[in-house]
């Protein structure tokens, strides 16, 4: 699945459908689809630690705006797991990736049954993550490995989330 450019929220369009319509915004979709993009996610709190044991299966990342990892990150791209002022010290594979829109409180609601349990976090963690944002992508992870020796990536700003390739 992809998310469809114009469809409005939370609205979803299948490969099947991709195939059949000529709308430029969604063969763009489904090209982005088969190719394969790395990205460095920075955890805080040590929750990478927890992704690379197997523990943290869900990541929720919230945005004011529309930025990395919304409607960055797909099925199949390799992210690179590091902790607030550590090197990376391994690499997660996305199963699957959900994003949303317009957040409210029943929205929110709902996100916080489905997910909090397998993303790791309490309520009150879940809870100042989301204040006050209107985005998120919530990116299931599985396959974690770690790395023998720890990896440097060069990053000069403070972003949780940067796309590599």
């Amino acid at each position: 699945m992809c998310h469809s450019r114009e469809g409005g929220n939370d609205s979803w369009v299948s490969l099947v459908d991709l195939r059949q319509n000529k709308n430029k915004n969604e063969v763009f979709c489904f090209f982005k689809f088969f190719i394969m993009n790395k990205h460095l996610a920075i955890f805080s709190h040590n929750l990478g630690d927890l992704v690379l044991s197997g523990e943290k299966t869900v990541d929720l990342r919230f945005a004011k705006k529309k930025i990395a990892p919304y409607l960055k990150v797909m099925k199949g791209d390799r992210v690179y797991v590091q902790n607030v002022g550590r090197n990376a010290a391994g690499q997660v594979e996305v199963e699957n990736v959900l994003f949303f829109d317009s957040l409210n409180s029943g929205k929110l609601r709902q996100i916080k049954k489905d997910y909090l349990k397998l993303a790791a976090i309490d309520t009150r963690l879940f809870n100042r993550f989301a204040d006050g944002n209107s985005y998120l992508s919530v990116i299931f992870l599985k396959n974690p490995q770690k790395y023998v020796a720890p990896v440097k990536f060069h990053h000069r700003d403070r972003r949780g989330w940067q796309v590599l390739s």
